[in-house]
């Protein structure tokens, strides 16, 4: 299955595409499993967690990428247009049926939030930063 890639503007155009590796290494950094990511889980990510997503679905296309280098390339002002893109990654990713369940049901991994209206979490996301909690 080809799974369609995001285009994304930083140091250069580059494109996003989560693949097992990058999911590997995003737990690696984190300890956190994208099988576990849920629409209030991912609101709750940090800056820092939101930087290794990036990282994490950018080394398909270059293996030598660094995070800092991903780091370096994002400025603040440009949060919510990446994250809008980070969940379009994740919902290319991880594709949904017609009635709005995965594809193939996988035992005891719980349907992750991005898939049930990305919008909203980026909402949530900053008012919740915007409002100091």
């Amino acid at each position: 299955m080809l799974v369609k890639t995001v285009p994304i503007q930083l140091d250069r155009e580059r494109n996003l595409k989560l693949t097992l590796k990058g999911m590997l290494e995003f737990e690696n950094l984190t300890k956190k499993s994208l099988w576990e990511v849920t629409e209030e889980s991912f609101k709750g990510l940090t800056d820092d967690e939101l930087g290794k997503l990036l990282w994490a679905c950018l080394i398909w296309e270059d293996k030598e990428l660094k995070l800092d280098d991903v780091l370096f390339a994002v400025n603040p002002g440009e949060l919510v247009d990446i994250i809008s893109k980070l969940l379009e990654c994740l919902n290319n990713a991880f594709p949904k049926a017609k009635g709005g369940a995965s594809e193939i049901p996988l035992p005891g991994k719980p349907r992750t939030g991005w898939r049930y209206g990305p919008l909203h979490v980026i909402t949530s996301m900053f008012q919740r930063r915007n409002s100091g909690i």
